[in-house]
This record gives C-alpha cells, sequence and structure tokens, in this order.
C-alpha cells in the first residue's frame, strides 16, 4: 500500500527525445507567452551565470521538512536527460543540494536541479557545469532522514509539477510543459515567434512605435490623456 508523504516511485513515463528537442531553442519568456503566462516558476533563479539552457525530464521530489534523504534517492534514480525538481517548501534554513551531488548529478548526465528552497557550494556547481536554480544559498546543511516523495505531483515556484513533465530552464526563468500539452504549445510556440520577427522588423524599419495601439488600449481601459 502507498504511504503518502513517505513514498519512491522507481519507474516514470518520459517525453521522447524528439519531442525535447522541439523546445531546444524555446525561452520560457516565449513558452510564457505561448501558455498564456501560466507554466512558469516564480522567485527561483540560477545560483549562477552564464549558465547553459536546460531541456529535461522531471524528476520530482517532495521534501517537507527540510531533509535531504529522498533528494539523494532522486539522485541515484535519476536518468541521463532528467532535470530534479525538488519541493522543499520555499525553506531556505538549510541546503539540501552540495558540491558533491553537483559533481556526481554532472557524471550521470542529469541536466541540472530546481529546487524551492536552498542550496550551498555554488563554485563547485560552476566548475562541474551543473546548472542549479533555487530560492536561495545556504551554508548549513541538510539531514537525511526522512519523509518524503520521489516521482509523485509536486509545487514547485508556484507551479504544479509531475514527473515526466518537460522542463525548460535558463537564466530568464524555469518553464514547466506537460507532455500531453506539447504540441498545443509547440504551435503556439510558432506565433509568438512570428509575433515577436515582426515587431523586430517593424523596429528596424522606423515603424514600431505601437503608439496607435497603445492608444486604443488606453481608450478601451477609458484612461484620461492629459496634455
Amino acid at each position: 500500500m502507498s504511504k503518502p508523504g513517505n513514498r519512491v516511485r522507481l519507474t516514470i513515463q518520459r517525453p521522447s527525445g524528439h519531442l525535447l528537442d522541439q523546445f531546444r531553442y524555446s525561452s520560457p519568456p516565449a513558452l510564457a507567452d505561448a501558455m498564456y503566462r501560466t507554466g512558469c516558476m516564480r522567485d527561483i533563479k540560477t545560483i549562477y551565470a552564464p549558465v547553459k539552457r536546460v531541456v529535461g525530464s522531471a524528476i520530482t521530489v517532495k521534501a517537507p521538512t527540510g531533509d535531504s534523504l529522498m533528494v539523494r534517492k532522486a539522485l541515484e534514480i535519476a536518468h541521463r536527460g532528467d532535470v530534479i525538481v525538488v519541493d522543499a517548501r520555499g525553506d531556505t534554513t538549510r541546503a539540501l543540494w552540495g558540491g558533491n551531488r553537483s559533481r556526481l548529478a554532472a557524471s550521470k548526465g542529469v541536466l541540472g536541479l530546481i529546487i524551492d528552497g536552498a542550496v550551498r557550494d555554488v563554485e563547485e556547481a560552476r566548475l562541474a557545469d551543473f546548472p542549479i536554480f533555487a530560492r536561495g544559498i545556504q551554508p548549513m546543511a541538510s539531514a537525511s532522514i526522512g519523509p518524503g516523495e520521489v516521482n509523485f505531483p509536486i509545487a514547485c515556484g508556484g507551479v504544479v509539477v509531475n514527473p515526466g513533465d518537460i522542463i525548460v530552464a535558463d537564466e530568464e526563468g524555469i518553464a514547466v510543459i506537460s507532455p500531453a500539452d506539447a504540441e498545443v504549445v509547440l504551435a503556439q510556440i510558432e506565433k509568438v515567434t512570428e509575433r515577436d520577427e515582426a515587431w523586430v522588423s517593424a523596429i528596424n524599419e522606423g515603424t514600431g512605435s505601437q503608439l496607435e495601439e497603445v492608444d486604443r488600449l488606453l481608450e478601451y481601459a477609458g484612461s484620461e490623456i492629459v496634455s
């Protein structure tokens, strides 16, 4: 019988490599536009820069008491191309990840760590070329006694993350895409790209002020313009 709050799922369904490849050139801001301003985490940022873009499959961890036992289990079972995503409930009083875990994760081909909590050993992560996105940095380590969960739904940075979700993360933010929604999001990304390219062309041609559109929006909002 499953034990909510204290359980580990070893096997998950991951998106195909072909599907992940289609998101490699999509930035989190473009994805936010494509998903109508949803699906992007808040208040979680890379701990060093520059950092390479991460596009992979989510391994989820719930660490409700600020304990790293389930983080260690997730690192053990993670596959090449995975991204470990940790729900530490925003606790930054202890670090659930450090330099040795960064080195081990990089050696296994894990693409990155995202944690709604704290980490330490920033320079070691940088030297390992291992991208980390966190709420904070904290030199004090955590215990490893449990409980927690691996590969069950979590909340991270205000977004629900399920095991196997597509993660796109870089210095501009973190986007989470359900594989079930991927094709629709990709179609929307094309429209966002076309829109942005049209704006750039208009700016380069000297016609990109958008003043008429702004005035129409102000009129619709009932705004008063005082000369």
